[in-house]
């Protein structure tokens, strides 16, 4: 992988990640580009560089959704050590406070920006 940053965008599709995103993690899953088999195990390939998931979905689940924990993972098994994740959650289940929602996921993505 040539880019030293990878930003991932979602929403949470019946607990799962859209089948497109599911298609482009599997085609850059490769023995011997991004990770390697070892006698020791499984190695990640893609050390140094920095990924950002950030997930949307209708209700709360402060991450632990089984789409979340499969994307942090595969990055993890792919070697990023810098992986972070940014969740815009509750906004089917608190339709009222959408607009605070989004407001506050912008913040958060403001904050990650200054470092990432």
């Amino acid at each position: 992988m040539e880019k030293d940053k990878v930003v991932i965008a979602n929403p949470l599709w019946n607990l799962s990640v859209p089948t497109r995103l599911k298609a482009w993690i599997d085609t850059i899953t490769v023995a011997g580009k991004t990770f390697k088999y070892t006698d020791q195990g499984s190695v990640g390939l893609l050390e140094g560089k920095k990924a950002l998931h950030i997930q949307s979905s209708g209700s709360v689940y402060n991450g632990s959704d089984p789409a979340s924990q499969y994307v942090k993972t595969l990055f993890t098994f792919l070697g990023f050590k810098d992986f972070q994740q940014l969740f815009v959650e509750g906004m089917d289940h608190f339709p009222e406070r959408a607009e605070e929602i989004m407001e506050e996921a912008i913040k958060k993505a403001v904050e990650i920006g200054k470092t990432f």
